[in-house]
């Protein structure tokens, strides 16, 4: 007879033969998930203020008022997605097995990738309130995002389960590293560089596997999993808040796209009007 799995046990794996079994003394403590939360909050935030202390404004060429502030926030979060988005994906690589029980099967990396996250997000909404980035344009959609995010892996840690659908949602930060890097190169690095161009096709292409086909691929395996959810009201938690990220990442992407166009068509009328005012100078003199 096969073994019930129970929402709060870990199922270690046979990577050999991917055979599932349930170990009781792997319980989910709150010590192990909520103690790697405090860290993971104390070490992002030590980051943050490592950051300002090495004065790292100081290489930004178009500046804004919320650039110094905007540059830390954006450099924290490009360090917490290129963990988290590996741990991840090394947690399902390895244990193949994972993917058999997307509900209720888990491992210890899985959860340590989840608490990583969590008090990543929740310095990030410490530190954007006491930076004034909350005011940033878009701040509804800004909030929004972070409440869902912080509510589903919340329920994920508390009840010990449904790891590995939430690690999936997080795999969204392959895309946030090219996000973040983009934000670090428009402050940092001349728009109209051919490399850029580059840069903006990989990014772009990032947005579709990693936001636009991986959020409704996730939504689409809730929709068949509802049977594996204990709790239905997670599962409706789940699946709505699926629908909602699914909104936000075409608006996100729209708005990248707008930003980038605006951005380059500004940058090449500065290059213009300087070469406008060399040649200019150049016929003076002559």
């Amino acid at each position: 007879e096969e073994p019930i799995v129970q929402p709060r046990n870990f199922i270690a794996w046979n990577l050999g033969s991917e055979k599932m079994t349930i170990e009781s003394e792997l319980d989910c403590t709150a010590l192990m998930v909520w103690g790697t939360v405090g860290a993971s909050f104390c070490v992002f935030a030590a980051f943050t203020f490592l950051l300002q202390w090495l004065d790292v404004h100081r290489f930004v060429k178009h500046p804004t008022p919320t650039t110094p502030a905007a540059l830390v926030n954006t450099t924290t979060s490009l360090f917490h997605a290129i963990i988290v988005s590996n741990l991840i994906a090394w947690s399902f690589f390895v244990q193949t097995g994972l993917w058999e029980n997307l509900a209720l099967a888990t491992s210890p990396l899985l959860t340590y990738s989840v608490s990583i996250s969590f008090g990543y997000f929740c310095w990030d909404c410490v530190h954007m309130m006491i930076s004034g980035l909350d005011t940033e344009a878009n701040p509804f959609g800004l909030w929004l995002h972070h409440f869902l995010v912080l509510f589903c892996l919340g329920t994920s840690l508390t009840h010990c389960s449904y790891m590995p659908f939430t690690s999936l949602t997080l795999l969204v930060e392959y895309h946030s590293i090219l996000l973040h890097a983009r934000r670090i190169w428009l402050w940092c690095v001349d728009r109209v560089r051919p490399s850029y161009q580059v840069f903006r096709v990989v990014h772009y292409l990032s947005i579709v596997v990693f936001r636009l086909f991986l959020h409704p691929w996730i939504t689409y395996l809730l929709w068949y999993s509802y049977d594996l959810f204990p709790l239905k009201w997670v599962w409706l938690l789940a699946f709505s808040s699926m629908i909602v990220l699914i909104f936000i990442n075409v608006f996100l992407f729209y708005g990248i796209y707008k930003s980038d166009e605006n951005k380059l068509r500004q940058s090449t009328l500065s290059c213009n009007v300087r070469s406008d005012g060399q040649r200019h100078h150049s016929k003076k003199n002559d």
